[in-house]
């Protein structure tokens, strides 16, 4: 049966040895781990292996096996063979529902005991985190060496990735897949189980750690909103920076209202902040790392994945700089509404509504005049124009061209179509097609096209009143009708 002292880990040591990557512990193959190895914590089972295949296992392109024969277990009297019948071009994996009822998010890490025979000196293997319709929430690439050593990993939940196709939380996960992603004769596990007390604010310590090493930062900011920096920032420009957040998330929640819906846990919405270029691609070369993934190089002057919002100091400037905010409402909205941040589908809204606020706050970064000249002219259907028609515009990841008409485009909805916005955040949420939005707003996107169009010429006309001083293009939200914030169009320009 599975042996709760032998899969237990020590709860004070999570945070500190879980900092990054997967942690090992090595046990010979005849020397079973001992409770002073391991210590001792509550555990959510899998399987132990012992008796019977789990219920509900299930595997593509490989046979799974129990393996009591085939030397010692790592614990008890068996363990699970995984052995790949692999063909070309296809995925080989292992999938484990989780118990009924069973919620990971109360634990620290997933872990099993694990060894493999292959050809080469190491397997490649990947874990999936999947909801009720398998789609995969997290994911955590690693490495298995071949030895003859059972090998004991743990895989802190803080340093799991996202899935590209849809955010959520571990509360949604109902199933764990293993995928084999290079030759391997077979894959031996035993005692799979999450395991371990989540210490509080583990996520944000794991990203600062990552982030800035143990280089002197500051922070500021209370859950989920994280500000930190390397730079040459101050704690009272911090504090600026942090309640500027706060009015980015509260404008989101009335703005967007039932399509508010976090993803759980710890995950912060954070702004990091460094010195310069080189500790700025510093950290995607270490986060990549920690994640065994390829390295983005951020371009511009800011860069959101997940929900971690990322820029350099500018003496230009200072705290109140309109790419902070811009990447801010992106990490906001990955984390608030669960839009992903570059996966297209999604691009459409996290662009629009990072433009849309940014030029609320911050008119300096367009000239208005592009408006009211392009809106004079009928857009181009076969999307060689300024304005792009609307059936490309929300389909695809596009470029920095068109961040304008998405602006403008969510300030239509904004002022005319509010439900309509807050059912197409929910609908690609969800991983629904957005044509249930508008039917259900009796409303198609030909004529919300139609419709933006001429709320466009007639907003941006060049005898219009601008709604907050010369070369402004919407009013100022009211969150920040009365803080200084709001700058007036001859703000040094940021584009």
């Amino acid at each position: 049966m599975f042996n709760r002292k032998l899969i237990a880990l020590l709860l004070a040591s999570v945070s500190a040895a879980f900092a990054s990557s997967a942690v090992a512990q090595e046990q010979p193959a005849s020397q079973p781990a001992t409770d002073a190895s391991v210590g001792r914590a509550e555990t959510l089972a899998i399987s132990g292996f012992d008796d019977a295949l789990p219920e509900g296992l299930s595997a593509k392109l490989a046979e799974t096996m129990l393996c009591a024969d085939s030397g010692v277990p790592a614990v008890g009297t068996g363990c699970l063979k995984i052995k790949p019948t692999p063909k070309a071009g296809k995925t080989v994996s292992a999938t484990f529902p989780l118990p009924t009822g069973a919620s990971p998010d109360a634990y620290a890490a997933l872990s099993c005991f694990i060894r493999v025979s292959a050809k080469a000196g190491q397997v490649s293997l990947r874990w999936l985190a999947e909801d009720a319709d398998g789609k995969t929430l997290f994911q955590r690439k690693f490495s298995a060496e071949k030895k003859d050593r059972w090998t004991r990993l743990f895989w802190p939940l803080t340093a799991w990735r996202w899935g590209s196709d849809r955010a959520g939380d571990w509360t949604q996960v109902k199933s764990i897949t293993l995928v084999v992603e290079s030759e391997a004769q077979d894959i031996q596990l035993d005692e799979l189980a999450f395991t371990g007390s989540p210490a509080s604010g583990a996520q944000a310590d794991w990203l600062l750690k990552v982030a800035f090493g143990k280089k002197k930062h500051l922070t500021a900011g209370e859950q989920p909103l994280l500000v930190a920096s390397s730079s040459s920032h101050k704690q009272p420009d911090m504090d600026k920076i942090a309640a500027n957040f706060k009015l980015v998330e509260t404008w989101m929640g009335r703005v967007l209202g039932d399509a508010v819906r976090p993803v759980g846990g710890d995950c912060p919405a954070a702004l990091l902040i460094f010195a310069d270029a080189k500790d700025w691609q510093g950290f995607f070369t270490r986060l990549a790392a920690d994640w065994e993934t390829s390295a983005v190089s951020p371009t511009g002057t800011g860069f959101t994945i997940q929900t971690y919002a990322t820029s350099t100091y500018s003496d230009k400037f200072g705290w109140d700089r309109p790419v902070y905010l811009h990447e801010m409402c992106h990490a906001l909205a990955a984390r608030q509404l669960r839009l992903l941040n570059g996966v297209a589908g999604h691009w459409w809204l996290q662009e629009g509504l990072a433009n849309y606020l940014q030029l609320c706050l911050y008119p300096s970064s367009l000239n208005r005049d592009e408006f009211a000249a392009n809106f004079t002219k009928p857009v181009d259907q076969t999307g060689k124009g300024f304005f792009k028609p609307l059936k490309m515009l929300v389909t695809k990841d596009a470029g920095t061209q068109e961040y304008a008409q998405l602006a403008s485009l969510i300030g239509y909805m904004l002022e005319n179509k509010p439900q309509l916005l807050i059912d197409l955040v929910k609908a690609t949420a969800d991983g629904k097609k957005i044509a249930e939005a508008f039917d259900k707003n009796n409303v198609s996107l030909d004529d919300v096209e139609k419709a933006w169009f001429d709320w466009g010429a007639k907003t941006f006309a060049p005898d219009a009143t601008p709604p907050n001083g010369p070369g402004s293009f919407f009013p100022v939200p009211e969150e920040w009708k009365d803080i200084a914030t709001s700058r007036p169009a001859s703000l040094p320009a940021e584009k």
